[in-house]
């Protein structure tokens, strides 16, 4: 199914790029990059937060806590990450590309 083919590529993205993938849109990944089809939060998934996607897996963010936009405090999330501030966006711009939802699922703030 089509879960299957999008699985496939985000892993097959995730190899390549490794955490430089969940920041697709930025910098860091620029989009139209190296043959990236899908962005890592399409149709408003995240793997960096929990049941941020259909998988039940670990969020992302205990591995690639820069990409995911981690904060300290924030729920699984380094506590050396950098604090949040009251401008700091719950959700980072590139998390939004390929959302459909109007507030695609971001950072669960401190527990």
């Amino acid at each position: 199914g089509d879960w299957r083919r999008g699985m496939g590529q985000f892993a097959t993205f995730l190899r390549t790029f490794g955490c430089d993938y969940l920041a697709f849109g930025s910098p860091r990944l620029p989009v139209n990059t190296s043959g990236v089809e899908w962005p890592p939060y399409v149709g408003g998934v995240n793997f960096c937060v929990e049941d941020g996607a259909w998988l039940p897996i670990k969020p992302l963010s205990y591995f690639c806590p820069v990409a995911c936009g981690c904060r300290a405090g924030d729920a699984h999330c380094p506590g050396t990450c950098p604090p949040r501030t009251p401008d700091s966006s719950p959700c980072l711009s590139y998390q939004r590309v390929g959302s459909v939802k109007p507030e695609p699922a971001c950072p669960i703030l401190p527990v």
